[in-house]
């Protein structure tokens, strides 16, 4: 009797261990990172030498990499391959996500796209990441990209241009002949530590003078942000590139400016003291044409917030003040919705230039071959 109690003891006591045993490697093996095998993963094991090993796990693993590489290699091609297998479907994907701080491999692809489909309207979004605002960041990346975004007159030929800032006053017959409207705005900068009095405008605040100039969409077509808050409008545009094409007859067309540009023929300027009927007509038609660049003004700095007070260098300053007019024409372009706008009553420039004889006969001839009844 004794015996058969000992015998069950033991087998008792081998069932434990046996119970044991399993849990302590069914644990282990839950510990493990399971591993999954799809139906290609095992034909392509199936269609191998069978004198392989039979665990997969390395032998699948080296073949995933080996097909991935040899599927970068077979879609290298570029952006005009893509267009090019593309046809006639959009050339825009639904999402363009580029780092600009190595965007030399996006650059060719935007300036293509850019031509291809100027509405960007088949994008659902493009991102440019904030290291472009890096101080590491070379300017001539900026400048790129400055090209492809801000072009004057526009993207859109002369004549459509012409013909929109010429609905915005359909009510007094229009205002011909417009390419743009031109603005300067001050970005309030912290005081630098050298040529300190250089940068204190008329309202004594240290800042940034920049020159705009819009079409009838909000989009900037030109800015200048390299001048100190002293420098006056008038300066910035005698010594601007954008003045010296247009003196020189390169585009069909003039500038509507305020008070503070002398009247040239090809920057025209309201009448300082407007007679009854077709001067006043002129003047109201000429501010409601021209408010479209205090609009843009406006919602650049309504989007970027911080515009209304950069604390960084000048030279810095004029960087992202260049590489925000990018952002807001990108947003623009792909229809984002426009931020609360709150336009401020525009100050009255104290200095008033002298206008040019030959601005004011242009002047003349407008008010008289268009607002005379």
């Amino acid at each position: 009797m004794a015996i058969f109690i000992w015998l069950f003891i033991g087998l008792f006591i081998a069932y434990l261990a046996s119970v044991c045993y399993s849990h302590t490697m069914a644990s282990r093996r839950s510990n493990d990172q399971t591993l999954s095998y799809t139906r290609e993963d095992l034909l392509l094991y199936r269609s191998v030498d069978h004198n392989l090993p039979v665990d997969l796990t390395d032998f699948l693993r080296a073949k995933r990499v080996e097909s991935k590489r040899r599927r970068k290699r077979d879609h290298r091609g570029g952006v005009r391959q893509r267009l090019r297998r593309r046809g006639c479907r959009p050339p825009l994907p639904a999402i363009i996500l580029s780092n600009v701080r190595s965007p030399q491999q996006k650059i060719e692809e935007l300036r293509i796209k850019a031509k291809a489909c100027f509405e960007y309207r088949e994008a659902g979004l493009l991102m440019l990441t904030e290291t472009w605002l890096r101080p590491e960041m070379p300017s001539s990346l900026i400048e790129r990209f400055l090209r492809i975004f801000v072009l004057f007159p526009g993207h859109k030929p002369v004549r459509a241009i012409k013909e929109e800032f010429h609905r915005i006053a359909e009510f007094l017959l229009g205002f011909p002949n417009v390419v743009g409207c031109i603005d300067g705005t001050h970005i309030p900068i912290i005081a630098p530590s050298e040529n300190e009095a250089d940068y204190v405008n008329r309202r004594s605040i240290h800042s940034i003078n920049v020159q705009i100039i819009c079409d009838a969409a909000h989009l900037i077509t030109n800015v200048e942000a390299k001048w100190p808050g002293s420098v006056h409008d008038s300066r910035m545009y005698c010594e601007s590139t954008l003045s010296n094409r247009l003196e020189r007859g390169e585009i069909d067309g003039f500038l509507l400016g305020d008070r503070g540009y002398p009247c040239r023929p090809t920057l025209i300027t309201p009448y300082p003291e407007p007679e009854p009927g077709p001067q006043c007509r002129f003047n109201v038609a000429h501010c409601r044409t021209r408010a479209r660049v205090e609009m843009t003004i406006g919602l650049l700095k309504a989007r970027f917030q911080c515009l209304r007070h950069l604390r960084v260098t000048p030279e810095r300053a004029c960087d992202i003040i260049v590489a925000y007019v990018v952002l807001h024409n990108i947003a623009i372009i792909s229809g984002e919705q426009h931020p609360a706008l709150q336009i401020q009553d525009p100050e009255e420039d104290p200095i008033n230039p002298a206008d040019f004889q030959d601005g004011r006969i242009v002047r003349d001839t407008i008010c008289r071959n268009v607002f005379t009844d």
